[in-house]
């Protein structure tokens, strides 16, 4: 028997079961046990619930399979969510649960989740626009928001959060005014807290940046050290990529992929690397999208994002939306001609 080890994630075999019915949102939990993730903050296991209409028919869906040329990949689709129970509830009906289908998810836990992926694309945007913006201004424009949102001073790493994510791309006063220091140890714990503020907070008349520290020079663990060695205080983009590859593994640690053997065919296994959830498998998709592994592109007319790892090194743009674009033209033309 033939036996190969390979390192891709399996992203092609990943599917979920969704109920015929679909899931709905609950006041109570009736005689079902609420198996949520570890939590003893208060409030974050209050209602509502999300819950399946019990059924013993399921719909078998692969929801990381683009259906169309302008489907954008999950993780895009989840991070633009609206946070509501309705928004959360399409997702789910639709793509399948986030966690194992024995996990009782409540809103909160969907609104921390949303904010932790929106927050983290927002700053991998940002990344990509710095190094490869379309043009000089847009480059320059990304680049000094990642210097608003981290900061060298004494020695310190901090990171600042606005109390909406839309908020850092105003031009605005509002890193003057005092901040919220978050003296926590653990950083990553200092960042999500500042995540799940942002409908805590009253920003109607100013809005309040939140800051925390992401590591001293004194006090870092064995791979910030070496991050520090290396790196120049005034490196935004570096200390901007370094900040998200510790929020992805410290995601990817918690909803983790796991090794697995797939049958090819009677004389051949492959191991692969599947993921455990679907949560596990957007925080993969935005691993490889910091790697390069795949590549991700914004239509030039829809706006829309598309995978295009195995696409022409220059696209710029879907098919479909390249051929309205040229029917429009052609129909512009032929009028002014008449």
């Amino acid at each position: 028997m033939k036996y190969e080890q390979v390192n891709d994630i399996d992203f092609i075999h990943f599917v979920v079961e969704i109920p015929e019915n679909g899931y709905y949102w609950a006041e109570e939990l009736g005689h079902r046990v609420l198996l949520d993730p570890p939590t003893k903050r208060e409030g974050e296991i209050k209602a509502p619930f999300l819950l399946s209409v019990e059924t013993q028919n399921h719909f078998i869906k692969q929801p990381l399979q683009p259906q169309h040329d302008k489907d954008e990949p999950l993780f895009i689709k989840f991070a633009q969510l609206d946070e509501t129970k309705d928004a959360f509830l399409f997702f789910s009906n639709n793509f399948g649960p986030l966690l194992r289908p024995s996990h009782k998810l409540n809103y909160n836990y969907f609104k921390k989740e949303h904010c932790d992926i929106k927050a983290t694309v927002l700053l991998w945007n940002l990344i990509k626009m710095s190094n490869n913006g379309k043009n000089p201004t847009e480059a320059q424009q990304s680049l000094n928001i990642l210097k608003k949102l981290f900061l060298w001073d004494n020695n310190k790493l901090y990171f600042t959060i606005p109390t909406t994510l839309e908020a850092i791309y105003e031009e605005s006063h509002y890193f003057k005014v005092d901040s919220i220091i978050i003296r926590n140890d653990a950083w990553l714990h200092a960042w999500q807290w500042a995540l799940t503020r942002y409908n805590q907070i009253d920003n109607s008349s100013y809005t309040i940046p939140i800051r925390g520290i992401i590591f001293e020079r004194e006090e870092s663990h064995h791979q910030d050290t070496k991050f520090i060695k290396q790196t120049d205080p005034n490196d935004t983009i570096l200390i901007a990529q370094y900040v998200l590859s510790r929020i992805i593994n410290a995601k990817i640690f918690v909803y983790p992929v796991t090794p697995s053997l797939l049958f090819e065919n009677k004389h051949k296994y492959r191991q692969t690397l599947y993921p455990s959830s679907l949560l596990s498998a957007m925080w993969m998709q935005l691993l490889q999208a910091f790697t390069g592994e795949r590549k991700y592109r914004q239509c030039d007319l829809c706006h829309k994002w598309a995978d295009v790892t195995d696409g022409r090194e220059n696209w710029n743009r879907h098919t479909s939306c390249a051929s309205t674009a040229r029917s429009k033209k052609f129909r512009k033309n032929k009028k002014e001609g008449e």
